[in-house]
């Protein structure tokens, strides 16, 4: 595209956290020269992590978040199935539906959501059922687990109490902004986490700001 004089903008349309540094342009061989002329963000909390990392303001503007639903007043049921948000990644998704198998002799429920794009298949069974919805919509949900998924930033950002898992001998990249903290559980403390994890307060405008139309439109113009 650069080569035809083509303008390139780059949206960022999911996460940018702690952990994900292939979004720096340090191993580019020619730095910036491999980024698009603008780099438009969905909030200040990666624009800031971005210039944190070596990216020139110059290049970057905050354009809001297109894809990322506001779910205000969600209603949280303590005793309510717990939402299990896959990753893309089907190892991690293996061990999560493991350890959910397991917990589910022990008074658990869990509703699974799968990725879109790489859905991990599994067997369902009595208090383990394939999500038929997003996790929004499902009601009187009591927790919400992820990995490697935006479905977990989204969760805590609803009010949902929401735990980050850590699966065996490889890593899930953590996908939350340097100001949220969620606990981290492993296959071995899952269950005594569920049962104490409550709701962190975050501010949704700090993270995912407001679509500008107006920029969009200028961004977009010949």
């Amino acid at each position: 595209a650069k080569r035809r004089n083509v303008k390139t903008i780059g949206y960022q349309h999911s996460v940018v956290g702690t952990q994900m540094y292939n979004y720096s342009p340090a191993s580019n061989p020619d730095g910036d020269g491999s980024l698009p002329d603008q780099i438009v963000c969905s909030g200040m909390a990666t624009f800031d992590h971005l210039v944190k990392w070596g990216l020139s303001k110059s290049k970057i503007s905050v354009g809001g978040a297109l894809r990322i639903p506001e779910i205000n007043d969600y209603c949280v049921n303590p005793k309510g199935a717990v939402f299990l948000a896959l990753p893309f990644d089907y190892e991690v998704s293996r061990q999560m539906i493991n350890v959910a198998r397991h917990m589910v002799d022990r008074g658990f429920k869990f509703i699974v959501g799968v990725h879109p794009m790489t859905p991990y298949r599994f067997s369902a069974q009595t208090g383990i059922e394939l999500a038929d919805k997003p996790f929004y919509e499902v009601e009187g949900l009591s927790s919400l687990v992820f990995a490697a998924t935006t479905v977990g930033l989204e969760a805590v950002l609803a009010g949902i109490p929401t735990v980050r898992f850590q699966p065996d001998n490889m890593i899930a990249l953590n996908i939350l902004p340097d100001s949220v903290f969620v606990p981290t559980a492993t296959a071995n403390t899952l269950e005594a986490i569920l049962k104490q994890v409550q709701p962190i307060a975050a501010e949704r405008i700090k993270i995912f700001s407001p679509v500008s139309i107006e920029a969009w439109k200028e961004w977009l113009a010949i």
